[in-house]
């Protein structure tokens, strides 16, 4: 049930024009997924020529937008680097790693 929600999200994100890359990319993580899934469990032919075949069209509508993608990709390469002091840093790491053990107590609690 979550991963069709997921794939309605990534859908209504392919319709609009602003988000359309980000819904391709969101979009074919879960593709991807359902795909090594089908083989791996031997589910029935149709199901996987299916997800292949979506799979294509999201590559298909990503090389159509590929100057938007490669423009994307390269302002997330370049980074204007700020220095922050090692202190600032390492809180930013502790509070990360106490939060992740919090929510892994938690999981482990709640099922």
């Amino acid at each position: 049930m979550t991963l069709g929600v997921f794939e309605i999200i990534g859908g209504i994100l392919i319709f609009i024009k602003k988000t359309r890359i980000i819904g391709c990319l969101f979009t074919s993580t879960i593709l991807v997924n359902v795909i090594f899934q089908n083989i791996y469990f031997g589910v029935h032919l149709g199901a996987l020529k299916a997800a292949i075949l979506y799979q294509i069209l999201i590559l298909i509508i990503l090389w159509l937008n590929k100057e938007k993608l490669i423009r994307g990709i390269k302002v997330l390469i370049e980074s204007n680097k700020i220095e922050q002091p090692k202190m600032k840093l390492f809180i930013k790491l502790l509070i990360a790693f106490v939060t992740f053990i919090g929510l892994r107590i938690l999981e482990y609690y709640i099922t």
